[in-house]
C-alpha cells in the first residue's frame, strides 16, 4: 500500500504544478485535461489512463441519508471535498457510499466515487480520495511490476513522447499568453504608420509570388510543427478551455468575437456550423504558426495580428487555412482594399519620402497628439469646475471639426454615458414615427425592421416624415435604400450636428428642434453669448501657442517639401498629370459602376498598372 501512496504523492505534485493555483479541481474541464497530461507523463499505461478519466469524469454521489447525517453529526464528522473526517485533523475516515456513513476500509458492494472535489482542503483528503476509489488500479499495477506483467508497449507513453507532450503543452500555453497580451502597436496618430524598414520588408513581401508566400508561410508551420507537433482537436479544446478560464466569460466572448472577424470571411463562413469550425480553424492556424507574422518574422500578439489571404477573395482565393496568413495590423491597414499593385504604388511612393516630409508626418501627428490629450483633458477641467468662460456660443460656432471634437470629448467624459446629455458622435439616429422608435441614416431613411412592416420605407423630406409606397412593399428595397444612404463604416456625426445638440438648433433632416445641452443642463451655468465672452486662461493661450509653433514647423516643412522635385509629393502629382493625360482615363460614376462592374473592374485594373509603373519610372529617374 506504501507504493500505492507513492504513486497517488506523484500524481497531486505533478498535477498540482500543471494547474495556476496550485489547486486541483475535478470539476474544471482544464485541470482535468491537465491531469490526462500528467498521467501520461508519469508514463501511466494508456489503458489505464482511459479508464481512470472515464471513471473520474462520469462520478456521482447519492446525498447522505437524515439518519447517517446525524451519525456524521455526532461523530464529529465534516465534509471535505472527498470524503468525511475530523474537522482539526488530516485525511478522512468516512466515506459516502451510496447514502450511507460508511468507515474507510468498510466498504462493501460496488463502490461509487464520493462528490467530485471543487476545492480539495488539503493535499491528504485528496490522496485518500485516489487511493479510495482508485485502489484497484493502481493495485493492478502494482502487482504487474512485482510480475512482470506488464501493459503492451503500445499503451504505454515512452519518454520521448512524454517529452514532446509536455513541450507541447508548455509551447500552446506560450502562444495562448498572445491571445490575452496588450497591444504594442504605437498609439495615437501614428499607429498604423509604417517605418522605413516595415516599407522595406513589405515590398519584399509582396514582391513574392502567390506560390512563394505560401511556402514562406509553410516553412513557419513546418518550424512549429518540429517544436510541438500536429495541433489535434483535443489540443483545440484544451486551448479554448484554458482561455475561457483566463479571461472569464464576457472578456472570452469578446475574443470569440473578434477571431470570427479575422481575414473578413463570406458571410456564409460566420453562422452556425460554418462558424464554428472556422472559429476552431482560426485557432488551430494561429497556434501553428505560433503568433509569427509572416512578412516580419516576429512574434505578434493577437490583438496587433490580422489574417490575410494570400490570394484574395476577389481574385479567386479560398478561404481557408492553405490560404491565410498572419501579419501585423499595421500592413492589413496599410492595404486596406487597395489592389496588390496599388499597395506596391504606395510602398514606392512612401519608400521615397525625403527627410522634410518624413519630418512633417511626425509633426503633424505630435500635434493631433497633443491636441486630442491636451484640448480634451482642458475642456473636462472646465466642465467640472463649472469654469465656460472661455467658451461662448460664437466660439462654438467657429470651431473646426477636429475642435468640435476635442470639446464633445471633454463633454461626455463629463457627464458620462448614461446621461441624457450625452452626444454619440457615432451611431444610428433615432426619431418616432407613429409611436414607433425608429432608427434612421443621416440622409433620412429609416432602417427597417424584417418582422415589422411598418418600419418599411420611411424618408424624411424638409423636416417631414413621408412613406416611400414603393420602398413600403418590399423589406429588401427599404433595407437597399437604408444601406445606400447609409454609406460605409460607421456613422460618424458631423461637425454641424454636434454643435446644434451643444448649443442648440433645428436638425434640416428631421425638423427636430434642440435646445442645447450647454445651455440647458439642469444645474448647468449657461455658456456665455459673445458679449460676455472673457480673456482666454493661461492655459489655453498656452495650448494655443504650442499649436501655432508647431504649424510653423509644419508649414516649413510643407514649403521644402514642395520646392524639392525629388520629394514623393512632387513625384506624385508627375504621376497623377501623367494618368489623367491618357485618352483612356477617365471618371466612373456610383451609377456606372453597378451597371458595368467587370468593365469597371478591367478599367481599375490597367490605372493600377500604369500608376504602379509610373511610379517606378519616378524612382528609377532620383
Amino acid at each position: 500500500m506504501e507504493h500505492i501512496s507513492e504513486i497517488i504523492d506523484d500524481i497531486l505534485t505533478e498535477w498540482a504544478y500543471r494547474v495556476n493555483d496550485g489547486m486541483p479541481d475535478v470539476d474544471n474541464p482544464l485541470h482535468m485535461a491537465q491531469l490526462e497530461h500528467s498521467l501520461f507523463d508519469l508514463e501511466f499505461p494508456g489503458q489505464f489512463v482511459v479508464e481512470f478519466m472515464s471513471n473520474l469524469r462520469e462520478a456521482d454521489t447519492t446525498p447522505l441519508s437524515d439518519k447517517d447525517k446525524e451519525k456524521a453529526k455526532k461523530l464529529g464528522l465534516v465534509w471535505k471535498r472527498v470524503g468525511y473526517g475530523k474537522e482539526d485533523e488530516k485525511g478522512i475516515t468516512h466515506k459516502n457510499i451510496d447514502g450511507k456513513l460508511v468507515a474507510v476500509g468498510d466498504e462493501k458492494g460496488p463502490e461509487k466515487e464520493p462528490e467530485k472535489p471543487k476545492e480539495p482542503e488539503d493535499k491528504e483528503a485528496t490522496k485518500d480520495f485516489f487511493k479510495s476509489t482508485y485502489e484497484k488500479d493502481a493495485e493492478e499495477k502494482e502487482d504487474g511490476d512485482k510480475k512482470g506483467k506488464e501493459e503492451p508497449t503500445q499503451d504505454k507513453i515512452t519518454p520521448e513522447q512524454k517529452t514532446k507532450e509536455k513541450k507541447k503543452t508548455e509551447e500552446i500555453s506560450k502562444v495562448l499568453d498572445l491571445f490575452t497580451t496588450s497591444t504594442s502597436e504605437t498609439k495615437g496618430s501614428g499607429k498604423y504608420k509604417l517605418s522605413p524598414e516595415d516599407v522595406q520588408i513589405y515590398e519584399e513581401h509582396l514582391n513574392l509570388s502567390p506560390e512563394e508566400r505560401i511556402k514562406k508561410q509553410q516553412k513557419i508551420l513546418d518550424e512549429q510543427k518540429k517544436r510541438i507537433g500536429k495541433i489535434s482537436d483535443e489540443d483545440i479544446d484544451m486551448a479554448m478551455d484554458m482561455l475561457k478560464e483566463k479571461l472569464g466569460p464576457k472578456a472570452y466572448a469578446s475574443l470569440v468575437a473578434s477571431i470570427k472577424k479575422k481575414g473578413d470571411p463570406p458571410p456564409e463562413f460566420t453562422k452556425s456550423g460554418n462558424g464554428k469550425e472556422r472559429l476552431r480553424n482560426v485557432i488551430r492556424h494561429y497556434l501553428q504558426t505560433g503568433g509569427i507574422s509572416a512578412i516580419s518574422g516576429k512574434v505578434v500578439p493577437f490583438s496587433d495580428s490580422q489574417l490575410d489571404h494570400v490570394v484574395s477573395l476577389d481574385n479567386g482565393g479560398k478561404d481557408g487555412a492553405e490560404n491565410w496568413e498572419w501579419m501585423e495590423s499595421r500592413f492589413n491597414q496599410f492595404k486596406g482594399a487597395r489592389s496588390e499593385k496599388e499597395v506596391k504604388a504606395k510602398l514606392i511612393e512612401r519608400g521615397m519620402r525625403t527627410e522634410s516630409e518624413v519630418l512633417l508626418e511626425m509633426n503633424e501627428d505630435e500635434l493631433k497628439q497633443y491636441q486630442d490629450e491636451q484640448f480634451v483633458a482642458y475642456w473636462e477641467t472646465k466642465f467640472e469646475k463649472g469654469d465656460v468662460a472661455n467658451l461662448s456660443v460664437e466660439a462654438i460656432k467657429d470651431m473646426t471639426a477636429d475642435e468640435i471634437t476635442y470639446l464633445t470629448k471633454a463633454w461626455n467624459n463629463y457627464v458620462g454615458e448614461n446621461d441624457p446629455r450625452f452626444i454619440p458622435r457615432y451611431g444610428d439616429r433615432k426619431t418616432v414615427i407613429n409611436g414607433k422608435k425608429m432608427t434612421f441614416s443621416r440622409g433620412g431613411v429609416v432602417k427597417p425592421d424584417k418582422k415589422d412592416r411598418d418600419t418599411w420605407g420611411w424618408k424624411n423630406e424638409k423636416g417631414k416624415w413621408v412613406r416611400d409606397p414603393e420602398l413600403a412593399k418590399s423589406f429588401e428595397a427599404s433595407k437597399a435604400a437604408h444601406a445606400k444612404d447609409r454609406g460605409s463604416g460607421g456613422q460618424k456625426i458631423t461637425a454641424d450636428e454636434i454643435k446644434m445638440k451643444l448649443i442648440g438648433g433645428t436638425d434640416e433632416v428631421t425638423g427636430q428642434v434642440f435646445e442645447g445641452v450647454l445651455k440647458t443642463g439642469d444645474g448647468y451655468p449657461p455658456i456665455p453669448d459673445e458679449d460676455e465672452e472673457q480673456d482666454m486662461d493661461s492655459a489655453m493661450r498656452e495650448m494655443l501657442e504650442y499649436k501655432l509653433n508647431k504649424k510653423a514647423i509644419i508649414d516649413k516643412y510643407k514649403e521644402d517639401r514642395k520646392n524639392n522635385p525629388k520629394s514623393s509629393s512632387e513625384s506624385g502629382k508627375r504621376v497623377t498629370k501623367a494618368l489623367k493625360s491618357q485618352t483612356w482615363f477617365r471618371k466612373w460614376s456610383d451609377k456606372e459602376k453597378k451597371k458595368n462592374p467587370e468593365e469597371y473592374k478591367k478599367w481599375e485594373a490597367k490605372k493600377d498598372e500604369f500608376v504602379l509603373n509610373a511610379w517606378q519610372k519616378e524612382l528609377e529617374n532620383r
